[in-house]
């Protein structure tokens, strides 16, 4: 009895310290779950994004941001490893990161049967050092033969091949469960006939897939067998794949779930065809016949955790083997040479494998005769830290994966990040810019970054003949609904009635032709008659509505409506619907009156940040409350309202605001375009050339069709197009793009897409002619990607008649005195790389003049050469101004140029161009700073510059003093012989959370495990 008192408690402590070791096995039994966060996005270049893990249970990450370029140095581990060198061996890369090498053929001559091997090793550090598992594995010594890790850990051997004295090929699968110590087989016969270089994957559902090789009787196969039990019985799931008999070829799981089969022999000739299956093998796609790559049999292509596919070495034939590495990064449509010569030797029959930690480890293969036994190993991850930050300098959308791991495996996770470049700055000049009717204007694009272009000349009718883009544009018939052009061009639909309210969102990348469904249910909840913006950054904004109920909510998007993120629910607005919004340069957004299902609304909210919250800007605007009206913003932030319904009744009266809604002014009383039908629910636009549009309406006789115009943001109204082509409607959707065109979609019972480009020209550099006289407006619009920006030039063109006989000239035009009196200088730094550095410019309305310097490698046709020997031919463009009448030139010329062409800086002139002649300007020279001499020249205007001297030619080259200022001839030299000379350019200025878990209760064990003992030691 003494001695069962006494075991009590050593039962228990022994039950206690089980319990906290299968306590400590469960903490570190599962991959971790990957998950990441990212700020910001999306956003332009040059983009830095932070990134943060969220994942939970890992200890160790890799980052692709999803610009690596692959280019980095392999990195060789081990010069001869502790395995004999060999070709044709099984290896795989194990959850825990660990990598099993197994078997394979160490001498090219395959009568020796000491040359096959079956022996089984393990490294843990990437293949620095090797463990041997089992130098006598179980399974008869081969190659050729294939093998794979399943979900759970386990490794499957199958098939090879032993060539001595005869050939014996193997047919049977093997499985270890403990990294390759022990052994056992599975199955002695797996249905499939004996072969070797067949190629197998381990699909994500954990099924095993098998294809081609050749057979015992020398048969190239192309079958392809399944196994969903590892190993233990197989499939025929295709007899006859669609892909040619092979061996020596390779394949690859896809994170999507698909098979990517490539290269292989045939017996004739190395292949290079790319195939896929997307249901385990049963059916195969052939994705690319000649993917550009070199054919080849025996490679290695491994599956990156950003989804990419490389493929490397191989052999051509037994004469010509590789080592150049090429990537896809769309399932192998198409491919990319990332690396001509890694720095591993060329060979045939390698192994490779993708590692954990996002790494890529190469070993083995022979070459001639020599058989390897090194391993080589290349990280392309972008990051590997915790909470990376990374910039992005190209435009682009970049999938972003985080594979997450610990020693029990590893989980991924994708995102995109979307990087527009930066909206480009928009200038432009046009010559003449005066003249008589018929006057033809030659017009020079000066923006930076734009990709495309819309010019307005002032003379657009806007009647040319509508295009319908698509007669059913996909999405149902609906009204009510919303709609929005981003920034790069695309058009963004949402919501509507179509019977019931929707919630729907439907993108356009071609003007309106083709429509993708971007989201079925958006998380709004379905809805009619809301509001919805876009900002300068390409966030949409959805505000309020009706969806059974009066709404206040508002939404945003970052991703052209894929996904939606709830900014208020219940905004500091009343719920309402048939309101109107507009979005401001600056980012805010303005809401505007509606109704609630008893009365209206003449109120007028701010919000500057994004819909989260709103501030109340007038109480009772002035106009009416109203529903269904309309707002636009025109170029220069003037809010614009149109029409609406009050009191049961149309009106159609327009009010403005040129201060964000704060107060309002009465433009036009009546804008109703026939006073004897009212056109309430019009679509209505603000161009780029700040005319508004209105198109289409209600009516007693049924829907309008036509299409009326303002050039006074309101106040007078012109019938451009009586009948626009498509059907009449009302709430129409409609956009006006970056490109300069308009595009209308759906209105009641439709859902057709129709689009109108009213710009002068799209070209860059266009001809306009001017039949007739008067002062014309020009804009352009130039847009990228990354968005948009605008530049009006208000009477930039004045065309007059033709003069009649007797007409001296003289003019007594008000406004020319006006002008002069009002006439004003300025200091503009010159943009560009020119020799000019500054000019000082006087004229009417300069105050947001821009200046960019342009040096031309070439002249211009019908431009004959300046006089002397030219330093540099200069264009000077100037932007955002009235009228110039005069300005002062601010250049420089190095003295090493000087030197170069015997010239002292009293020798150099600037000519202008005026249009038929080179004319001298008066130059003087200055001061010599950092060995450049500065100038200054006297000119009436801009255009096309020479900065020339003529050479003095001294019997000894001369250095170039610091001269006093002294004027320099404004005669220009006997001409010489022109050259350009591009002057040199300065170079620019010059303890993880699982290991103190484990650690913890360990701790408390011996803590616990002493208290018993303490106690069993007192009561004994």
């Amino acid at each position: 009895m003494i001695e069962q008192l006494k075991n009590i408690p050593t039962l228990k402590l022994c039950l206690f310290i089980a319990a906290l070791l299968l306590l400590v096995g469960a903490v570190g039994a599962a991959a971790p779950e990957a998950a990441f966060s990212s700020t910001p996005a999306p956003g332009t270049t040059p983009l830095t994004v932070d990134f943060a893990d969220e994942s939970t249970g890992a200890t160790s990450r890799a980052w692709f941001f999803g610009d690596e370029s692959y280019t980095q140095l392999w990195t060789e581990q081990t010069v001869s490893d502790g395995w004999s060198g060999r070709g044709g061996p099984g290896m795989v890369a194990m959850p825990d990161g660990s990598i099993i090498l197994m078997g394979g053929i160490n001498d090219l001559d395959y009568t020796k049967e000491a040359s096959l091997k079956n022996d089984t090793w393990r490294s843990t550090d990437y293949g620095n050092t090797w463990a041997l598992q089992n130098a006598y594995s179980g399974w008869a010594a081969r190659y050729g033969h294939n093998s794979v890790v399943t979900p759970d850990g386990s490794i499957l051997l199958m098939g090879g091949v032993a060539e001595y004295e005869n050939v014996t090929m193997f047919n049977d699968t093997w499985q270890s469960a403990d990294y390759g110590k022990t052994w056992t087989q599975v199955n002695a016969g797996s249905g499939w006939s004996a072969r070797y270089y067949s190629a197998s994957v381990a699909m994500p559902d954990g099924t095993i897939v098998l294809m081609g090789g050749r057979d015992d009787t020398g048969t190239l196969k192309n079958d392809v067998w399944q196994s969903a039990d590892n190993g233990s019985t197989w499939t025929l799931v295709n007899a006859n794949a669609a892909w040619s008999e092979r061996s020596a070829h390779t394949a690859v799981a896809m994170p999507d779930g698909s098979i990517i089969l490539m290269a292989g022999w045939d017996d004739t000739s190395a292949l290079n065809d790319i195939w896929r299956s997307a249901d385990n093998g049963a059916t195969w796609t052939l994705v690319n016949a000649d993917p550009g790559w070199p054919a080849r049999q025996a490679p290695v292509a491994v599956v990156m955790p950003d989804g990419s596919i490389l493929l490397m070495g191989g052999a051509i034939d037994e004469d010509h083997h590789l080592n150049d590495m090429w990537r896809s990064t769309d399932s192998g449509a198409t491919w990319t040479l990332v690396n001509a010569n890694p720095g591993w030797p060329a060979r045939v029959q390698p192994s490779g494998v993708a590692m954990p930690d996002g790494s890529i480890v190469l070993m083995g293969g022979w070459n001639d005769d020599i058989i390897y036994n090194d391993t080589w190993r290349l990280q392309p991850a972008g990051s590997t830290d915790p909470n990376p930050t990374h910039t992005y300098t190209a435009a682009g959308t970049y999938p972003v994966t985080l594979q997450a791991f610990n020693a029990d495996g590893y989980t991924r996770t994708t995102r995109d990040i979307t990087v527009t470049a930066p909206p480009p700055i928009t200038a432009f000049s046009g010559t003449p810019t005066s003249g008589t009717a018929p006057l033809a204007v030659a017009f020079s694009d000066a923006s930076t970054g734009a990709t495309g272009r819309a010019w307005f000349f002032g003379d657009e009718t806007y009647s040319q003949a509508w295009t319908e883009q698509n007669a059913s544009s996909g999405w149902s018939k609906r009204y009510l609904h919303a709609s929005v052009a981003m920034p790069d061009g695309s058009i963004v639909l949402m919501g509507g009635y179509d019977g019931t309210c929707l919630n729907d969102t439907w993108l356009s990348n071609d003007n309106g032709i083709t429509w993708t469904q971007m989201n079925a249910s958006a998380g709004w909840s379905g809805r009619c008659s809301h509001t919805s913006v876009v900002t300068p950054d390409g966030t949409i904004i959805l505000m309020g509505g009706h969806d059974g109920a009066y709404l206040n909510d508002t939404w945003g998007s970052t991703d052209n409506g894929a996904t939606w993120t709830l900014m208020n629910p219940d905004c500091e607005w009343s719920a309402r619907a048939e309101h109107t919004s507009v979005a401001m340069p600056d980012g805010s957004i303005l809401l505007m009156g509606g109704w609630d299902g008893s009365s209206g609304y003449n109120d007028t909210w701010k919000s500057t940040d994004k819909g989260a919250t709103w501030t109340l800007v007038n109480a009772s605007s002035g106009w009416s409350k109203r529903s269904g009206h309309t707002s636009v913003v025109t170029p220069d932030s003037t809010i614009v309202l149109m029409d609406g319904i009050s009191d049961h009744e149309g009106v159609y009266d327009v009010w403005k605001s040129t201060d964000d809604g704060a107060t309002w002014m009465l433009v036009n009383e009546d804008s109703s375009p026939d006073p004897r039908e009212s056109k309430p629910y019009r679509g209505t636009l603000a161009m780029p050339d700040g005319s508004i549009l209105l198109m289409g309406g209600d009516g007693a006789m049924g829907a309008w069709n036509d299409l009326w115009r303002s050039t006074d943001d309101g106040a007078t109204w012109t019938l451009v197009n009586e009948d626009c082509g498509w059907p009449g409607r009302t709430h129409p959707c409609n956009v006006a793009m970056p490109d300069g065109s308009i595009v209308l979609m759906g209105g009641r019972h439709l859902n057709d897409t129709w689009r109108l480009q009213p710009a002068g020209s799209t070209n860059q550099n266009p001809t306009h002619t001017y039949t007739a006289a008067g002062t014309y407006p020009v804009t352009l619009q130039a847009f990228n990607t990354g968005g948009y920006d605008t530049h009006s030039q208000a009477g930039y063109i004045t065309v007059t008649s033709p003069a009649r006989g007797g007409d001296d000239g003289d003019s007594d035009d008000p406004s020319a005195a006006l002008a002069a009196q009002l006439s004003t200088a300025k200091d503009v730094t010159v943009s560009g790389k020119s020799a000019v550095n500054r000019v000082n410019v006087t004229g009417t309305g300069i105050s947001r003049l821009i200046v960019t310097g342009t040096v031309l490698s070439s002249l211009p046709d019908g431009v004959s050469p300046a006089p002397g020997s030219v330093f540099q031919y200069i264009d000077l463009i100037p932007a955002r101004y009235t009228n110039i009448t005069g300005a002062t030139v601010n250049f420089t010329v190095p003295v090493a140029w000087l030197e170069e062409h015997h010239m002292s800086p009293a020798d150099i002139v600037m000519y202008h161009y005026n249009s038929t002649e080179w004319t001298a300007l008066p130059t003087m020279a200055g001061t010599t700073v950092n060995g450049q001499v500065t100038f200054t020249a006297t000119s009436p205007g801009f255009s096309l510059y020479a900065v020339s001297g003529v050479a003095q030619t001294p019997a000894e080259p001369t250095t170039v003093p610091t001269p006093e200022k002294t004027a320099a001839s404004a005669t220009p030299a006997p001409t010489a012989e022109p050259t350009v000379a591009v002057p040199v350019t300065p170079p620019a200025p010059g303890l993880p959370f699982a290991t103190i878990v484990i650690g913890g209760v360990v701790v408390l064990a011996l803590i616990g495990g002493g208290y018993l003992v303490r106690r069993w030691w007192i009561q004994r």
